[in-house]
């Protein structure tokens, strides 16, 4: 599923339109982006973009790419302690 499909999946779930929930995630990424902490300049920095800022389905795309990454690293579901990282919240 791409960033533009889990828009339309997110809407349709919630019963609302596409354009509601494309404004509520770019009023979100605005906020967080706005957040005055050089690490998280340096992770926003860091994330992949067609122009000069980050669409929400590039957001969404990249997000969605860190995690399966951070699954396939670790496809048992154990960390190093032993614990289950599926079952933290």
């Amino acid at each position: 599923m791409n960033g533009r499909d889990a828009i339309r999946e997110v809407a349709k779930r919630s019963g609302t339109n596409r354009q509601d929930v494309y404004q509520k995630i770019l009023d979100g990424m605005k906020m967080a982006q706005e957040i005055d902490d050089p690490e998280i300049k340096r992770i926003w920095a860091s994330i992949p973009r067609k122009g000069k800022e980050i669409t929400p389905e590039e957001l969404i795309e990249y997000i969605a790419g860190q995690v399966k990454s951070n699954l396939q690293k670790d496809t048992n579901g154990v960390s190093d302690d032993g614990a289950s990282k599926f079952s933290r919240v």
